[in-house]
């Protein structure tokens, strides 16, 4: 089961699970501490049992613009996605 909870700074180093897999674009970190910088209520993680963030979410305050989703590329083939 995943919890979901606000993204902290400190999770920063724990979004690459997330992030390398040829599926996902990435950006450069200070793009992610910008966005929690403007809109922290929009900006999620999802964690398994152990702590582990197997998943973020980026939402966007902005009609019309979608935000982003990933997940780790274990955690999509467990359904964790679905």
């Amino acid at each position: 089961m995943a919890n979901f909870r606000r993204f902290r700074p400190d999770d920063l180093n724990k979004l690459s699970k997330c992030n390398l897999d040829p599926l996902t674009e990435t950006y450069e970190l200070g793009f992610y501490l910008q966005y929690h910088a403007k809109w922290p209520s929009l900006f999620q993680v999802a964690e398994d049992q152990n702590g582990n963030i197997i998943g973020y979410s980026e939402q966007t305050p902005y009609a019309g613009n979608r935000g982003a989703a990933s997940n780790g590329i274990t955690d999509r083939l467990q359904s964790w996605a679905n």
